[in-house]
């Protein structure tokens, strides 16, 4: 029933409805069959709702105070378990948890704050709580392979493998200063060549060309166009970048040794096997000291006269493979197992290297460390300190016969002790206290109880006594005392030391501290360090992809939820512009908009149009066979959908449909700046062309569904104000004479026909529509007014 039936200020109900209200309202009489001739045809009874009864009126009362009891109750009473009470109470504390956060609670303290912040501020907090929510460790499990580190879905593999990596020019750059260090190490360590330099100013040159290139891609707009494409394909490709980058770090390797091949490589110890005419294993450090070459960690010529310099610390070559590995590290786009093969390919090609065509440097540097004093100034020292081993060298002149006295040092063996002679004059053995020892100036043998203490061997050790016992004897022999450099020593053999025969090595006698640390050769300790510095390398090369593909994760994650968010932003802003026009859906999604402001706007000449199906009422049965007027509606909604779909059009992009009302369809033009034109009037035009439009269509409609629809269409023009009612459904209308004009040039019209005022016709006829005069029409609340039917638009010529 329509508000135009009702009288002002009453409330106007069937008996159907009164009945279902159980007597909680006083009614009188409401004659509404006097008023509306349908009311009347259905002999319907209706009634004005005066009052409520006083039934009613004691249970709304009784419900009020029900309601502020409760109310004072939750506010002053301690709270208990329920629906009304807050969770977060029972938390403790000053804040919720960060759990609860997780789980969706949210801090009461923080309530004003949210509701301060703008929606992307939200979604973000949102998305930071969700992620904090997954699990690394369940995120690795399900997604990433435990050893390779590679995706278990394919799909995923290929996303990420097709990443670009704008950070390509920092590795590049990484390695360049990588192969800077260690051409400053090589100049200052190994002996300069042609090749040398050769080598590396060519391997620069590769590596700024390189370099360049790859940071073109940052600033792009600033060199040609060949450079931009060049930069392009290599880093925005993955498969180009990983071999650029597998040619920097071999380049880089290649200037760590390849100066090697530049260092002679003769045998120290061959050498010397030659020089004193022994067998190669009877070769010792001592006689590195006694060599008339005077062998050193200094001796820049090749030994036994080789022409090609000597390199007597290869562990900087090996300190210059650790830097290529190192550079090998910083390319994050290879793959933690792609790291591996390429460092252990290094690993192996320098062990083999140094193992065997070049092991002869790391040989003959560990023979001229041999006899160095502890405390030495070479860096070698520093390098193994962990393996230094004590040699102490003195030298004695060989003990001579009746027919050979030499006239430099010389050693006297008795059946007590052995001398060593040095700087002219004989060590001696003496009793200082109550132990013995070695001096060139022995004092005087101390007394005790009036007795000289005298020199014996105790077991294998020298011992100082008044009643000295008999020498010990060890396998048959008696054990003698003698002096071993400064201390004195007990044994069956004196020297206890190597005695050669042969006249160059009189006098030569070495002796070995008992204390020395065994020592870990060159050879066996680079290839353990470069396996325990790629074990390194490694690991964190996996720790370093794996974070890397968990932010790929979390990022393709935190993407298809921003996609989805969108997608579903989208679809809410079509669903907001099908209720309200899209300058009004604008103004209400502004962030500055108050919650209570009212929209409105005035609109000076707007086209109003009301088009209504006439007969559709006689249509409408609600039977079995129809579904119970389900299909009469499904047909409706049909015709509906044409209608919108019609004004969806472009030619028709300044209308705007206003509302439907049953079977009637109200749209308005001209309602905003866009689609308002005030001196073409194409808005008027495009409103009249709708409605021919829409006659064509019922008739399209009735010829397919074989029915018999009428539709009278009424048309108006003048000032309108448009705007928005309701807070949680929103409704956008128009009011205004203008628009009740419109709705009686509906009613009054005829079927078949579209009525216009005679305002609107001055301006379609010139615009040469075709209009017909209808005559004076009786309209209620205006009176008579002359009305016209629109024929058709203007001609195509």
């Amino acid at each position: 029933m329509t508000p135009v039936h009702l009288e002002v200020r009453r409330i106007h109900i069937t008996k159907v409805t009164l009945n279902y209200l159980n007597g909680d309202y006083e009614v009188e009489p409401g004659t509404g069959g006097e008023r509306n001739p349908y009311l009347k045809k259905h002999n319907i009874e209706t009634f004005l709702i005066v009052r409520c009864s006083q039934k009613r009126k004691e249970e709304k009362a009784m419900m009020a105070k029900m309601s502020r009891q409760r109310t004072n109750s939750i506010g002053h009473n301690p709270a208990h378990w329920g629906v009304e009470r807050n969770f977060y109470n029972h938390l403790g504390g000053n804040q919720v948890s960060k759990e609860m956060k997780r789980m969706g609670f949210e801090d009461p303290k923080d309530k004003n704050i949210q509701e301060n912040m703008n929606p992307e501020d939200e979604v973000d907090e949102f998305l930071g709580r969700a992620i904090d929510a997954r699990s690394i460790d369940r995120l690795r499990s399900e997604h990433v392979r435990k050893i390779l580190l590679t995706f278990r879905e394919p799909d995923l593999e290929k996303k990420y493998s097709k990443q670009v990596d704008d950070r390509f020019g920092a590795y590049v750059s990484c390695a360049f200063i990588v192969f800077l260090f260690i051409c400053f190490v090589q100049f200052i360590i190994v002996p300069h060549s042609t090749f040398m330099l050769g080598f590396y100013l060519a391997c620069f040159l590769i590596l700024l060309i390189v370099l360049s290139v790859s940071l073109i891609y940052s600033c792009i707009k600033l060199f040609p166009a060949p450079l931009q494409t060049l930069s392009k394909k290599i880093v925005q490709s993955r498969i180009n970048s990983t071999a650029v980058g597998i040619v920097t770090i071999i380049l880089v390797f290649l200037s760590s040794f390849i100066n090697m091949f530049m260092c002679s490589n003769m045998d120290l110890r061959s050498c010397l096997a030659a020089e004193y005419n022994v067998p190669l294993n009877s070769v010792t450090p001592c006689l590195v000291r006694s060599s008339a070459f005077n062998y050193s960690l200094s001796t820049e010529d090749g030994f036994c006269g080789d022409p090609t310099p000597n390199c007597n610390f290869p562990e900087y070559f090996t300190s210059c493979v650790l830097l290529s590995l190192l550079a090998c590290s910083v390319f994050l786009q290879i793959s933690s197992i792609g790291k591996l093969i390429l460092m252990l390919i290094i690993e192996l090609v320098y062990v083999i290297i140094a193992e065997v065509p070049q092991v002869a440097l790391f040989d003959n540097a560990d023979l001229l460390v041999w006899w160095q004093p502890m405390g030495c100034e070479y860096p070698y020292w520093h390098f193994y300190r962990n393996s230094l081993c004590v040699i102490i060298c003195s030298t004695l002149l060989m003990l001579q016969s009746s027919t050979h006295n030499s006239t430099g040092f010389r050693a006297e063996i008795s059946q007590h002790h052995l001398c060593l002679w040095t700087e002219g004059r004989p060590l001696r053995l003496f009793c200082a206290a109550d132990r013995c020892a070695c001096s060139v100036r022995p004092t005087a043998a101390p007394v005790l109880c009036g007795q000289p203490l005298r020199l014996f061997c105790a077991a294998n050790r020298c011992a100082c006594s008044v009643r000295p016992t008999a020498a010990p004897v060890l396998c048959g022999r008696p054990l003698r005392l003698f002096c071993a450099a400064d201390r004195c020593a007990c044994s069956v053999r004196p020297t206890a030391a190597l005695l050669c025969q042969r006249p160059q090595m009189r006098g030569l006698l070495c002796l070995h501290s008992t204390d020395s640390v065994p020592r870990v050769t060159l050879k066996i300790a680079t290839p353990v360090i470069i396996s325990v510095f790629v074990l390194a390398l490694y690991l964190h090369a996996q720790q370093v992809e794996s974070t890397a593909r968990l932010d790929f994760l979390w990022k393709l994650q935190a993407t298809e939820e921003k996609e989805e968010m969108e997608e579903l932003q989208a679809y809410n802003r079509r669903l907001l512009h099908n209720i309200l026009p899209k300058d009004v859906a604008a103004h209400f999604l502004a962030r500055e908009r108050r919650n209570d402001e009212l929209y409105y706007q005035s609109c000076e000449c707007v086209a109003v149009m009301f088009a209504s199906i006439s007969n559709f009422s006689e249509f409408y049965v609600e039977l079995e066979a129809n579904n119970e007027g389900v299909e009469c509606l499904r047909l409706l909604n049909e015709i509906i959908a044409d209608f919108d779909e019609i004004i969806s059009e472009d030619e028709f992009r300044q209308l705007e449909k206003i509302k439907t009302i049953g079977s009637t369809y109200m749209a308005a033009s001209g309602l905003n700046d866009t689609t308002y034109d005030k001196a073409g009037k194409s808005h008027i035009k495009a409103l009249a062309d709708y409605a021919m439009r829409l006659m064509d269509q019922m008739k399209y409609i009735n010829e397919h569904s074989f029915n018999n629809f009428q539709m009278k269409i009424g048309l108006n023009i003048g000032p309108v104000v448009a705007g928005v009612i309701g807070a949680r459904k929103p409704q956008y209308d128009i009011w205004g004479n203008t628009v009740n004009v419109a709705s009686r040039m509906d009613s009054t019209g005829v079927p078949e026909r579209i009525q216009v005022t005679a305002d609107l016709q001055q301006v379609l006829a010139a615009c040469n529509y075709s209009l017909e005069c209808r005559g004076v029409v009786k309209v209620k609340g205006k009176g008579e007014m002359t009305t016209y039917f629109l024929n058709e638009g203007p001609s195509s010529s």
